[in-house]
């Protein structure tokens, strides 16, 4: 019962700050945020997101990242036993940090020290992993800055679990760590989403709220990761990642006075990614581009794949010297090039509105290009309800594109 009332009372925040989002804009008690799509890195807030400040144990994110390079690379892998120091030993049994208890000379797979990272937020056991992998912890901070300054991210770190009050990193910072983390690693998820984990005979629950865990009001479906971090001097912080009807989005919260703060400034930033990426990821939109195939006009708009794709309704290339056929029983529709076809130019009158077309869910939708040289499969394809559009850009990678920058018009020529 209490469990329903959770869920309840999440669930009718989580509406009501969607409607101040959406209708009237919104303030954040946070000293630093941003907020940002995944796939296409675009911001849609962002609140002193260029200030470093200090992250607390959002720093474990890189701790984390090279843990997962390394494995990548070869070096040790989530089985490999990591032996536990004596003063990492010691650290665990410390009264001023979160940890979970560890004996000197005990070994602990790689993977449970990864659940304890990432579940428990347990410092000394980012210390094991740093003195594993470099030696030392000062010689692993000296490793995450190297790597911090190899992705473009200006940040600064003495230690791998964020207890230093010297560390430092920007709300973007810490936005596109993640992002490229789950670029790369995906699999980092199947831990950071996780709600609890036994280790060493004991259940520890996950310190991220907005997680599915029966103690907290927060939980926000999606949700999958990322990490949480508090220090007197960084505040209430966390780095959020959630997936929702098809579109991911990153969060950053740092430097918040409460950990009420730090959960509804998350939600509040949340709502809004999700409003604005449901209207990129929903929609079509017009653009000043013009497109020609084999030197006739062709209506055109964009759509946002990671980067903006000049987009044609494929079915209008029955137009241009191409037959069309949809194969409803696989959900496939065919343009198969017609060299003998006359070709019936559309009129091509520019409307101005922003939206041209609405975008349906359509998984297994596919669109198959036949020509001389053979069949392929578009990778690019997007259901407009009837309809589909397809990049003009990735046609070019079967027959001939040109761009002239100074007219804004891409031609494609098929012979």
């Amino acid at each position: 019962m209490k469990l329903m009332r959770n869920r309840i009372l999440s669930l009718t925040l989580i509406f009501i700050l969607l409607f101040a989002v959406s209708a009237h804009g919104f303030e954040l008690s946070s000293k630093g945020a941003i907020s940002m799509n995944f796939d296409t890195g675009e911001v849609y807030y962002e609140k002193n997101a260029d200030v470093l400040m200090t992250p607390a144990s959002l720093t474990k994110i890189m701790t984390l990242y090279i843990v997962f390079e390394k494995m990548a690379s070869g070096e040790f892998s989530e089985d490999t036993l990591v032996p536990v120091s004596r003063s990492a030993a010691k650290a665990s049994r410390s009264k001023i940090a979160t940890n979970i208890p560890l004996t000197e000379g005990q070994s602990l797979p790689m993977s449970t020290l990864i659940d304890a990272i990432v579940i428990v937020s347990a410092c000394a056991c980012s210390t094991v992993v740093a003195e594993y992998i470099s030696g030392s912890e000062w010689e692993f901070s000296r490793l995450m800055n190297e790597t911090a300054k190899g992705m473009g991210i200006n940040a600064y770190f003495e230690d791998a679990s964020g207890l230093s009050d010297n560390n430092r990193i920007s709300p973007r910072g810490v936005a596109l760590l993640v992002r490229e983390f789950v670029i790369k690693y995906p699999e980092i998820l199947e831990y950071t989403s996780k709600v609890s984990e036994k280790i060493n005979g004991k259940e520890y629950y996950s310190t991220n709220y907005l997680l599915p865990i029966q103690k907290t009001d927060y939980y926000y479906p999606g949700v999958d990761g990322f990490k949480t971090g508090t220090t007197t001097k960084a505040g209430k912080c966390i780095a959020v990642t959630a997936e929702k009807d098809l579109s991911r989005v990153i969060t950053v919260v740092m430097n918040a006075s409460t950990n009420k703060n730090r959960y509804t400034d998350s939600i509040t930033l949340l709502n809004n990614a999700f409003y604005k990426a449901s209207y990129i990821t929903g929609n079509m939109f017009s653009t000043d581009i013009r497109a020609f195939v084999n030197g006739f006009e062709i209506p055109c708009c964009y759509k946002k794949f990671g980067t903006n794709e000049v987009c044609i309704t494929a079915e209008e290339l029955r137009f241009y010297g191409f037959d069309t056929h949809y194969d409803e029983e696989t959900s496939t529709l065919y343009i198969t090039e017609n060299t003998q076809k006359e070709i019936s130019p559309i009129d091509c009158e520019k409307t101005g509105k922003e939206i041209a077309h609405k975008v349906y869910k359509n998984p297994n939708l596919k669109v198959i290009l036949v020509n001389d040289s053979g069949s392929y499969s578009l990778e690019t394809v997007v259901s407009l309800g009837g309809q589909c559009a397809i990049s003009i850009d990735e046609l070019g990678k079967y027959y001939t594109k040109t761009w002239d920058n100074a007219t804004r018009r891409v031609d494609l020529f098929t012979q």
